[in-house]
């Protein structure tokens, strides 16, 4: 009799790329404030959402000062009508910036999503980037010391951002909690892929339970990647909004070795 496995099923698992990592120094970023994603949201698809209408975030006096640049990290709920709900951090500079970056998404309007040809609220991941202008960088001396959290760009047919590609994966193993409950489902994570083809800051956006969220989060810790390029130099990465945007793992128990879970 086979065992019951986890198998993985991959979307352009960048996932999420390197977030607000210091690419240059390879330091790990900054661990964000945890935030429970309600359950009603657990039935709220990913789909792609477009933004007709933007406000720039706004530097605190703090951040100026220190000449911080990067990413935040943003997941979203956009409902028919098109403004942010639900909005959590994903990833953050500190400074402040977070909550500048969530003040300004909350401004936004967006063209709502659809499925089915129906009007549906959709769940998104956006990125919200801070960028001093020239002027703003005071003195060279300062300039030279300016803080860089690292930016994060998004790959895609438009982008100019080449996608990574998996250079070695290790399957996610099967708790005995879940066996014993004949749990399956899928388990979708946010990750982000570094400049230098590490998954990192990955968390449980929509889970399973059962010890089974855990390992999918261990399994791809464990994942290689070749890293993505922008103008031939490695980027740290997430994709576009016309793909997927989130790693599935999908875990389910079987005793057919003739059929299961596949990519």
């Amino acid at each position: 009799m086979c065992k019951p496995r986890l198998m993985t099923s991959m979307l352009s698992c960048f996932l999420l790329g390197s977030w607000l990592a210091t690419e240059a120094s390879g330091q790990a970023p900054p661990s964000p404030a945890e935030f429970p994603f309600p359950e009603a949201s657990e039935q709220i698809p990913f789909l792609p959402v477009k933004e007709f209408f933007r406000v720039e975030p706004k530097y605190t006096e703090e951040a100026r000062k220190a000449q911080l640049e990067g990413t935040v990290t943003l997941y979203v709920e956009v409902p028919p009508y098109g403004i942010a709900e639900n909005v959590r951090v994903l990833r953050s500079l500190g400074m402040g910036l977070e909550e500048k970056a969530v003040e300004a998404v909350r401004q936004w309007r967006f063209e709502p999503a659809t499925r089915d040809s129906e009007l549906v609220t959709a769940a998104t991941i956006v990125l919200v980037d801070f960028h001093l202008p020239a002027d703003a960088k005071m003195t060279p001396r300062l300039a030279n010391n300016a803080i860089s959290a690292g930016q994060i760009y998004r790959f895609g047919a438009d982008s100019g951002v080449t996608s990574p590609e998996v250079l070695s994966r290790v399957e996610p193993t099967y708790t005995e909690q879940a066996r014993a409950a004949h749990r399956q489902g899928v388990v979708v994570l946010y990750v982000e892929i570094t400049s230098e083809g590490r998954p990192q800051n990955i968390q449980v956006l929509r889970g399973v339970g059962l010890g089974l969220d855990e390992s999918a989060q261990e399994s791809l810790r464990q994942w290689t990647y070749k890293p993505a390029t922008k103008d031939d130099k490695p980027v740290t990465v997430v994709p576009d909004g016309r793909g997927k945007f989130q790693c599935q793992v999908r875990v389910g128990h079987r005793e057919d070795c003739a059929s299961g879970w596949g990519r």
